[in-house]
């Protein structure tokens, strides 16, 4: 009889299984994995932005030198500022050198700027 009732109860207990529950239900499962990434993911990402900015410092400092370069674009800036002048009088100082009235029609169509003006470059060409 009492070999009978074991059965029923281990047949019992197969068939009908006591419902599993979460080891701290939603909430604490929540919490725990608030407590996962505020503890060991956040160390990890705190390592990581440690060496980011290891790295950006050292890029600084070395590849793109933000003080040099600020003074070297000051320097140019005043160079430029220092020849402008003359610059732009070299620039507007006459250098045809054609002397001949052929040579002088193909050096103004060369220097006229006109990108266009294929047809009086071809003509002017063809009178040298």
């Amino acid at each position: 009889m009492i070999a009978v009732t074991m059965v029923a109860t281990i047949s019992a207990a197969i068939v009908f299984p006591p419902p599993a529950f979460a080891q701290f239900g939603l909430l604490g499962s929540i919490q725990n994995i608030i407590s996962i990434i505020n503890g060991t993911i956040q160390s990890a990402l705190n390592a990581i932005n440690g060496a980011t900015e290891a790295v950006r410092s050292i890029h600084e400092q070395i590849v793109w030198p933000v003080s040099l370069i600020n003074r070297a674009r000051s320097s140019i800036a005043s160079i430029i500022d220092e020849f402008r002048n003359v610059l732009r009088s070299m620039y507007g100082a006459p250098t045809n050198s054609a002397t001949l009235v052929a040579p002088i029609g193909l050096e103004s169509s060369l220097r006229n700027g006109q990108t266009d003006d294929f047809a009086s470059l071809v003509r002017s060409y063809h009178e040298v």
